[in-house]
């Protein structure tokens, strides 16, 4: 089954677009850091993205009188530079990090399906504007076990979660998690357990967003690299992203933060098999909360 261009393919163009045009704008009237070649091909390479948003900002310049089409085909500067305003200032286009973010939200809705997706690297370069080899690299560091891996000539293959997989990827996080809590465990502050005591009571009691600061917090002061790299790894952000889609609820949101509260506190009553009990049963309601999610996104797919 192929993934389809969405609704949102459209806004994505635009954005790169203006930022192309403003970006190139900018270079022209200042007459620096011009693209080494001043041709639409050369103003893709420049920006590392396909032709479509570099036609369309090229003749929006031209129309503006910044750019001027030559005798010839080529481009050549409008305006000498210095004699207009200085433009208003533009972001960056998106970088390696926003492209991974990006596109493991695009993985995470494909995981959803009954059936294993293929993500076709043309149709996402086409939708988001940008070259193929940005999504090739993207991908490429989101491939993971279970996951995403590339099948050749079919593309990207993106296989569903299930409870399993769910089970298995918690399995892993509550060994690494409990042995961080115990490398930290000498080391762990008071005043920063208070304050994040009182953030979580704040959250319970306010009803806002789940906070995960604290796990954060004793995985860092672990000093343990390899701890570190397995929850910075995309597979365990695909995991939190995964049950923030799946958990929005504001009811699931205070469930966590009475969950945090209470570790909290019998981290700051030293009761370190306490703390660890409670860990391990916070960590386990994810499984309940997903499989619940996915019980009924099973269903879904049937009564389909």
């Amino acid at each position: 089954m192929l993934l389809g261009m969405s609704a949102s393919s459209t806004k994505h163009a635009t954005d790169l677009t203006d930022f192309v045009e403003q970006d190139l704008k900018a270079r022209l009237l200042s007459g620096t850091n011009l693209p080494e070649k001043l041709t639409l091909a050369g103003i893709s390479e420049h920006y590392g993205v396909s032709m479509t948003p570099i036609r369309i900002a090229v003749g929006n310049l031209i129309q503006a009188g910044i750019l001027e089409k030559l005798d010839n085909g080529q481009l050549g500067i409008g305006v000498k530079p210095g004699r207009s305003a200085k433009p208003k200032a533009v972001l960056p286009p998106p970088s390696a990090g926003d492209w991974d973010r990006r596109l493991l939200k695009e993985v995470m809705m494909a995981s959803l399906g009954s059936e294993g997706v293929y993500l076709r690297e043309e149709a996402m370069a086409k939708k988001y504007g940008v070259g193929r080899a940005v999504i090739r690299q993207s991908l490429g560091r989101l491939a993971s076990p279970g996951l995403l891996e590339h099948v050749p000539r079919c593309g990207w293959r993106v296989s569903p979660i299930d409870h399993e997989k769910v089970r298995s990827f918690l399995q892993v996080r509550e060994a690494m998690e409990l042995t961080a809590l115990d490398l930290a465990w000498p080391s762990l502050e008071p005043t920063v357990l208070r304050y994040l005591l009182d953030r979580n009571r704040e959250i319970e009691s306010r009803h806002s967003r789940i906070d995960s600061q604290l796990h954060e917090y004793w995985i860092e002061k672990s000093g343990n690299i390899y701890i570190q790299a397995f929850f910075k790894q995309h597979t365990a952000r695909y995991h939190a992203m995964l049950f923030n889609h799946a958990a929005p609820e504001i009811e699931v949101a205070v469930e966590m933060a009475g969950q945090h509260c209470a570790i909290l506190e019998a981290l700051l009553a030293r009761k370190q098999k306490l703390t660890k009990s409670l860990l391990s049963e916070h960590i386990w309601t994810q499984a309940r909360v997903l499989g619940d999610f996915l019980s009924r996104r099973t269903s879904s797919n049937l009564n389909g």
